[in-house]
């Protein structure tokens, strides 16, 4: 019953955020349509006993504004590769998966996917294949750059690099 509840209340305080109207017959229909979503997410059984639980500490805030950062430097760089004025050099980089919580591995691949200029391919149990356009995107991943900023502790990361095709 509690996880119910904490559904409908986080759906609702997400609902008064995005739509910023406060009288009664709004809240009335927000409520109502969070109680229909809330309803209609029990009976799919969607929600059960196994979910993953991203804690909200100071941490994800930082990795959030690194990976901003991370991004729209990206952005530059691909639209500099793309001008003509930087090379583009692909590469094929595989990384060893410091990680054994499968959530961790997910938000690392993810993280470098939504960085422009590189993209997971493949991931298996300990390994991830990355696509990049530079070399400096691959020497950058090999040295662990988008490793430091991920908001949770990893062990040593083996690495190695494969030229690309084209």
């Amino acid at each position: 019953m509690a996880h119910k509840l904490r559904l409908f209340l986080t759906l609702f305080a997400l609902w008064l955020l995005l739509s910023g109207h406060y009288n009664a017959l709004m809240l009335g229909f927000g409520g109502i349509s969070v109680a229909f979503v809330c309803w209609l997410t029990l009976r799919m059984d969607s929600v059960d006993k196994q979910h993953f639980v991203l804690p909200l500490t100071p941490a994800i805030p930082v990795y959030l504004a690194r990976l901003s950062k991370r991004i729209v430097l990206s952005n530059i760089d691909v639209i500099l590769r793309i001008m003509g004025l930087r090379p583009l050099t692909p590469r094929l980089v595989e990384l060893s998966l410091p990680f054994s919580d499968p959530l961790n591995k997910v938000i690392y691949a993810n993280a470098i996917t939504l960085t422009p200029g590189s993209a997971s391919i493949t991931m298996s149990d300990n390994k991830l294949l990355v696509h990049t356009l530079s070399d400096d995107s691959a020497r950058d991943l090999l040295l662990g750059d988008m490793l430091s900023i991920m908001p949770f502790q990893s062990t040593e990361q083996s690495l190695s690099l494969n030229k690309g095709e084209g």
